[in-house]
This record gives C-alpha cells, sequence and structure tokens, in this order.
C-alpha cells in the first residue's frame, strides 16, 4: 500500500521528512524518477531534492547545503559514495538528524559490512523497484523519530566523545549504563570513551557489560577486540574475532585483523576459511591479499616443520593465487618449496609467474635456492656469483656463493675476497663468517 501523507499514524515520518534536504547520487539515470517519487510521497519537499551529476559535485553540495538525506552509489567513477557518508557526519553528528541510502549492483558482505560499519543505514541492492525502495526508506526512518530516551542520550554522548568532551559524554553515559536495561550500545559508547581516556580496565568492563546485555552487540565484540589487539592480547582477540565472524558480515580492514590473531593463535584452519571469504568478493581488497597471502605463507612453513607437505603445498598454491603476482610473497613461497626439496612443485608453480617478476631480484633469490637445491655445487656457486655481479648482494646469495665455495674448493684467495665483503655488508653475521674462514685455513 502507498504511503499516505494524510494518515494519522504517518504524521510523524511527514513532520520528520518536511523540513529535510536530500541530495542523490545516482549513476543509472532511471533510478532518479524513482527516489524523486518515493521522496515527496513521503513529505520531502520538492525544492529540497537535489541531484549531482558526478562525485565532485555531490561533495561540493554536501559541503554547501548540508543535506539530510542521501541516496549514493556505493562506488561512483572510482569513488567511494561512504566518503560522502562521513561528510554528512561531521554536519550532523546525532544520527537521527540523517539519512544514508547506498546504492550497488554487487551484494557483497565486505560491503554491506562496511556500509554498517560507517554507519550508512540501507545498502539497497540493484535492481530495486518504487515497493521495496519505499520500504526500506521508510523502515529507516521509523527508526530515526522513534528512538528511545536511553539511545538518543548514547547518541548524543558519542558525538561528545568525538569531539573530546569527555567529561560530558561521561555524565551522559553514567546515568544511562546505571539504569535497568540499559541498551549494549550504550555500555559500547562507554567502552569507547574509557578506551580514549587510556582507562584500559574501565573500558574493558563496559564492554563487558554491554556483551552480557547481548552477546551478539557488534560494538562491544569488536570495541573489545580492538582493545585487546591494542594490548597485545591476541588470544583474548582471537575468541572475540570468531564470534563477530559468525555473527556479523565483516569488512576486509576487520578480516585483516582476524588473520593476524589466526596466524599468531596458530589457528591455521581459519585462515583457509578467510580465503574462502577472498575468494567470494566481488572486488578483491589489495591489502587483504596481502594479508591473507602473507598468513597462508606461514601456514604452509608451519606444515613443513610440520613434515606435512601436502598441506604445505596446498596452502602455498592458495598463497600464490591470491598475491597478486607480489614478488615478495612468491619468494617466500619458491624459496620454502626450495629449501623443502618440493623441486618438482617449484618448478610447477614457476611456470605460472611471468617472466619480468621471475627475472626481478626477489625471485631471482628464490630461484638460486632451487638452483642451490637440486643441482651440483658448482651450479649453485655460478648462479649465486652470477646474482653478485647484477649486484643482487642479498645475505642468502653470499651465504651459498661462500659455502659452495669452499665445498668445491675455490682459490682461497676467491673465497676470501667473498667473506670479506659480506662481512662488510652483513657485519651482524661476523662470527658466522669467521666460522667459514676457519674451514679454508
Amino acid at each position: 500500500m502507498a504511503f499516505d501523507l494524510k494518515a494519522k499514524q504517518n504524521q510523524p515520518i511527514v513532520a520528520y521528512l518536511a523540513t529535510r534536504k536530500a541530495l542523490l547520487l545516482d549513476s543509472i539515470g532511471s533510478s532518479r524518477p524513482v527516489i524523486r517519487r518515493l521522496l515527496s510521497s513521503c513529505g520531502v519537499k520538492t525544492a529540497n531534492i537535489d541531484v549531482a551529476e558526478n562525485f565532485k559535485e555531490a561533495v561540493e553540495k554536501i559541503e554547501k547545503t548540508s543535506p539530510h538525506i542521501l541516496f549514493s552509489e556505493y562506488l561512483y567513477e572510482g569513488s567511494s559514495g561512504m566518503d560522502l557518508c562521513e561528510l554528512q557526519k561531521k554536519q550532523y553528528p546525532l544520527s537521527f538528524d540523517r539519512v544514508f541510502m547506498t546504492m550497488s549492483e554487487k551484494n557483497s558482505p565486505s560491503i554491506a559490512s562496511r556500509v554498517a560499519e560507517e554507519d550508512g543505514d540501507s545498502l539497497l541492492i540493484r535492481p530495486f523497484n518504487y515497493n521495496m525502495l519505499e520500504e526500506r526508506f521508510l523502515e529507516v526512518v521509523k527508526a530515526k523519530i522513534t528512538p528511545t530516551p536511553a539511545q538518543k542520550a548514547a547518541e548524543q554522548a558519542k558525538a561528545l566523545i568525538e569531539t573530546e568532551k569527555f567529561e560530558e559524554a561521561e555524565a551522559i553515559l553514567g546515568k544511562v549504563c546505571a539504569a535497568p536495561n540499559a541498551p549494549s550500545i550504550a555500555h559500547s559508547y562507554m567502552g569507547l570513551l574509557k578506551r580514549r581516556q587510556k582507562l584500559f580496565d574501565d573500558a574493558v568492563a563496559a564492554f563487558e557489560m554491554g556483551l552480557q546485555v547481548d552477546p551478539k552487540s557488534y560494538r562491544c565484540l569488536m570495541g573489545l577486540f580492538d582493545l585487546r589487539m591494542e594490548q597485545k592480547e591476541f588470544s583474548h582477540a582471537y575468541e572475540l574475532g570468531r564470534v563477530c565472524w559468525k555473527e556479523h558480515p565483516l569488512s576486509p580492514t576487520r578480516v585483516q585483523d582476524l588473520i593476524v590473531v589466526s596466524v599468531f593463535n596458530r589457528k591455521f584452519s581459519e585462515v583457509l576459511g578467510y580465503y574462502d571469504f577472498f575468494v567470494q568478493l566481488n572486488e578483491p581488497d589489495s591489502v587483504l591479499q596481502t594479508y591473507l597471502s602473507a598468513g597462508l605463507v606461514v601456514y604452509g612453513k608451519y606444515m613443513l616443520r610440520q613434515s606435512n607437505k601436502d598441506e604445505a603445498v596446498g596452502a602455498f598454491k592458495k598463497a600464490q593465487q591470491v598475491c597478486n603476482q607480489k614478488p615478495i610473497i612468491l619468494r617466500e613461497i619458491i624459496s620454502s618449496m626450495a629449501v623443502a626439496g618440493l623441486a618438482a612443485e617449484v618448478d610447477s608453480m614457476l611456470a605460472l609467474i611471468p617472466n619480468d617478476i621471475k627475472d626481478g631480484p626477489e625471485m631471482s633469490v628464490a630461484i638460486l635456492e632451487q638452483t642451490n637445491t637440486v643441482g651440483p655445487a658448482d651450479k649453485g656457486l655460478q648462479a649465486a656469483l652470477g646474482l653478485l655481479q647484477k649486484n643482487v648482494k642479498e645475505w642468502r646469495v653470499f651465504e651459498i656463493a661462500i659455502e659452495r665455495s669452499i665445498e668445491i674448493k675455490r682459490k682461497r684467495g676467491s673465497i676470501e675476497e667473498l667473506i670479506d665483503e659480506a662481512t662488510r655488508l652483513f657485519p651482524d653475521r661476523k662470527e658466522f663468517l669467521d666460522s667459514l674462514s676457519l674451514k679454508i685455513q
């Protein structure tokens, strides 16, 4: 049923929207009339509905006219609509004063989590029709006009925290949190306040109180998670992260943190779960790629130490698939497998790596490990000397060159030259290099 402007039960909504200004940033022109119709039908004055033709214009109009209601593409010509949400929040710190609706053709958990984390009100997945749009919009507006006194006070306190008016915020939150049936969000803001004040024990107590009210509270779980990470209490952080992973869609940034604590706690099976999350992303996050591939490499190395070569190779293959051809990651994979004697697996993976990356200094050292492992001593020596001539003067290159030189009994003067240069470049390795010198006495 269409929204009735004259119905008595709708008057609070009409009153709320009557003085509100709206702005649309919509890449699909056919959606504009639908959104305009919706806003007008719900009581927004036609003169208060504006349209931005591009992202830059949207920023300018937000700064100039301060719209209360924003409909924005999630991504527009390489820019993020969530940046517009941040501008709007600066103008209207209280969430009850603003509405932010973002639109996307991609139904992605990572997008949904970012919208929620950054206080967006709703994610609209295209294609949507008028009835769907109206239902979602009215649902958001009703939440704005019917906050409980406790919710309203908590929001006011949050705005004060953001402007570092900590005493005023605490005066409000103290009353709210002490009352029976205080909402978990109030406890989460108290935890945030105490964390900002560096009162970490009090912050923990506040977050835990919120979790007693609502064990699934995202703000309390992640507030306590961030605090445990800051305190380097990774075992506690891991348990909190697992609950959040189970109960809420998470952004790539959050998943990065979960990878860190999973690796630290040697919960490598979790890293494989994050790999499954990553491959389902419509828009892979480059930073997450690095964290995930690094975590998989650590897992692979751990499996090698456990003599589980099949599991190690599986982890290394996944790392190679998601690392976006980063030489530093590929080098760790190839070097680890080469040293473990997995020559066939190394050759198979090298065939997947572009030549320009294989010819780079990072991969050259990894390939040296393979040559040094499977070939005769003189072949490993020549490969190492070749890299030194190309000015790839890493410790591992010197180590292989010196050890192989001693093994095939090169001239003493040639070996001493290598040791002298290595000592100059790596003084912290002097004791080891001195021990090699003794072998040629």
